[in-house]
């Protein structure tokens, strides 16, 4: 195991009907929560990314979202983690007690360390395609104040961008429709060429073409790299078995972006919220009652 940020002890609530807590090794390593049922890091239970706004409040604190007050008697050492507070109603949460006050301070303060990380890598990234920008346009033209036509900066950049994923391949999301513009054409007909390209970025799925959205080989290639490119899939892939357990088994939370009918999947649900235990709120009714579900 890579070494991490923090890592310890701590009892999690389950996603079960009955809402058991269990005792989990939880680490926190480059702005990532995972659970483990082992110290060894052998048994991965589920895995947490922390983004910009996301947020660990005390049960106790006034402010705490979710059903954290319910236990701010029972347990006064555990927190809630709020994932995408600015989601609204039924985003994903994590409930944790480290059981002691020295726990619950030294673990929110961690996670409010890695979030800052995670805020600052994405500033640096801004700026650094900013620079990047300047830095073209600098190198490519005598004075830069002279590229005052638009269409000329446009079509200038779009040559370097083509040239660039010819010799490197697609590697980030498509940010502009003159970005699109260029990848789509390269692509064409091509069924390998879709299947690489997502592979190398999996956000370019959404922009195919229905046919590829439909090869299930395209799709698979997509969520290989990222599973909620799911969501992005035709109908019938989402009902494909094989490519909904390639993306559950990666990501549990691809459940929502299947099928009704693998949504009541006994062994599809148990794969996925195995993965993401909080992914049992897109199983069917049935299937959330039933007595293999209390495994977490």
């Amino acid at each position: 195991m890579a070494t991490h940020e923090f890592a310890g002890w701590m009892e999690r609530r389950g996603p079960t009907v009955d809402f058991n807590w269990q005792k989990r090794w939880v680490v926190l390593h480059e702005g990532k929560l995972e659970t483990f049922a082992d110290e060894a890091c052998a048994k991965r239970k589920a895995t947490m990314e922390l983004q910009p706004r996301s947020t660990a409040v005390p049960f106790k604190a006034r402010n705490a979202p979710g059903e954290a007050a319910l236990y701010s008697h029972q347990r006064p050492f555990g927190f809630v983690v709020d994932l995408e507070p600015q989601a609204g109603k039924g985003r994903r949460m994590a409930y944790f007690d480290p059981l002691h006050q020295e726990g619950l301070d030294q673990w929110t303060q961690a996670i409010h360390q890695s979030v800052r990380q995670v805020e600052q890598l994405l500033k640096d990234e801004a700026a650094a395609a900013r620079q990047l920008v300047r830095d073209l346009v600098w190198r490519c033209c005598a004075r830069p104040g002279y590229v005052a036509d638009r269409r000329v900066a446009r079509h200038l950049l779009r040559g370097i961008f083509r040239k660039v994923c010819e010799e490197e391949g697609v590697k980030q999301a498509p940010g502009s429709q003159e970005e699109l513009s260029v990848l789509l054409p390269m692509i064409g007909s091509d069924q390998k060429k879709a299947a690489k390209a997502v592979r190398r970025n999996s956000a370019l799925l959404q922009h195919l073409p229905q046919e590829f959205r439909a090869d299930r080989d395209v799709v698979m290639a997509a969520v290989e790299g990222d599973p909620l490119a799911l969501a992005h899939a035709d109908a019938s892939i989402k009902a494909d078995r094989d490519v909904v357990f390639a993306a559950v088994t990666k990501d549990g939370m691809a459940l929502e972006h299947t099928s009704a009918e693998l949504k009541a999947d006994v062994d599809i649900v148990l794969a996925a919220t195995l993965r993401s235990p909080e992914a049992i709120r897109f199983a069917s009714a049935e299937i959330k009652d039933q007595e293999a579900m209390t495994v977490f």
